[in-house]
């Protein structure tokens, strides 16, 4: 989780420092030539940052640490893999509100992973941890089930065993059941009811104190959900946390938040259009006239990487929280944070119809606008308005 609050920390324009390796050309006694990695601390002016579930953070940019073997302003990718902790130092031109946020967030205990979900199909498991940020997929088992034969079942039932404890032992090796509030366990038909019983057998021997927690799990904190289509986990994720069970058992904790403001958000834009509001423009005028009443931002819109349109919806989420509004970050790593990215990222419910969003001509180019950037200059003074009391 980690890695996924960096790749949300650090956009385009920022400078990271970091240990890295290079291969080095170099010319032999013969006049061959032969590389060599070579391991160094490089700054990098970061132009592009891509995420990796699997566990890497690859960042591209420009050295700005001229060496021997690096020329300044060079291409170079560091990679920050989860596997490898290291130290890492983020230099920003602006440290804004979501930034100050991400961090208060990586840094809080309580907002780490609160649901364990295993997904399993036939001779496939996905073991995840359901965090308020993201679904991380902690191990995946793939096993061959034998076909069923009249004359001798047992090879079919001796690969379902062995698939089941497989999928059993990376529960044990990849969640904490001492710290999860609930465990999801998915598939479509009777697999789930099938494995948890082979769990909960297998845990009963309570060998070890991993054991003992998850046979406390399985007794009193486990959801059995059946899903249609389980080889899409994330998917199949989404379909469970949808079930009115799962939410009630889930009421507790913050990973459902979102997903749940924005399904009140799509069944309102059907029932009553007129309180839905989405795109910046009409977002903003509905701001305006004080008619918000939940805010919902996708967060991908902080990785933007012209820096003016990161500032507006900075301005705006902040300007929101100061007079009240409830404001809802979707990851795009759900899939309603992916909805509501492709309806431009940012979408309102309203307290009341306003009449004259309908009347508004739609600007594409709205975020360029002096109205828009009425939003960031208001939220700038009054930035310096605090900071200039806090120093009195």
């Amino acid at each position: 989780e980690d890695l996924w609050h960096l790749y949300n920390l650090i956009v385009a324009g920022d400078r990271v420092t970091a240990k890295t390796y290079r291969k080095i050309q170099k010319e032999t006694s013969t006049g061959s030539g032969a590389s060599e990695k070579r391991v160094m601390n490089l700054e990098i002016l970061t132009e592009l940052i891509d995420f990796d579930p699997l566990g890497e953070l690859r960042i591209q940019g420009k050295n700005q640490t001229s060496t021997e073997w690096v020329k300044q302003n060079a291409h170079h990718t560091l990679s920050i893999r989860v596997d490898t902790p290291q130290d890492l130092w983020v230099k920003k031109f602006e440290w804004d509100a979501a930034a100050q946020l991400r961090l208060e967030e990586a840094c809080d205990a309580e907002s780490k992973a609160d649901t364990a979900a295993v997904v399993l199909d036939y001779g496939i498991a996905n073991v995840c941890l359901v965090t308020p940020s993201i679904i991380i997929t902690k191990a995946k088992i793939e096993v061959s089930i034998a076909k069923k034969h009249k004359a001798n079942g047992s090879s079919r039932d001796d690969s379902i065993t062995k698939f089941y404890r497989q999928t059993y032992e990376a529960m044990l090796a990849n969640i904490d059941f001492t710290k999860v509030q609930v465990t999801l366990i998915c598939s479509p038909g009777t697999l789930k009811d099938e494995f948890r019983a082979f769990a909960l057998k297998e845990s009963e021997r309570r060998l070890t104190d991993a054991e003992k927690a998850l046979n406390t799990a399985l007794q009193s904190r486990i959801v059995c959900v059946k899903v249609t289509n389980a080889m899409a986990h994330k998917t199949a994720l989404k379909e469970a946390m949808d079930d009115p069970n799962v939410q009630k058992e889930m009421n507790l904790t913050k990973g459902l938040d979102g997903a749940k403001m924005w399904e009140t958000f799509q069944r309102l834009i059907t029932t009553e259009p007129d309180r839905c509001v989405y795109t910046p423009q009409y977002v903003c005028e509905a701001f305006h006239h004080e008619a918000i009443d939940k805010l919902l931002v996708s967060d991908d819109v902080f990785r933007s990487t012209l820096i003016s349109h990161r500032r507006f919806f900075n301005a705006l989420c902040e300007k929101a929280r100061q007079t009240g509004i409830e404001v809802f970050t979707l990851t795009t790593q759900h899939s309603s944070g992916e909805q509501l990215s492709q309806m431009s990222g940012v979408a309102a419910i309203l307290k009341f119809a306003v009449p004259e969003l309908d009347e508004i001509e739609p600007n594409q180019n709205y975020l360029a606008s002096a109205r828009a950037q009425e939003i960031v200059r208001e939220h700038h003074a009054m930035v310096r308005e605090s900071s200039s009391n806090s120093n009195i």
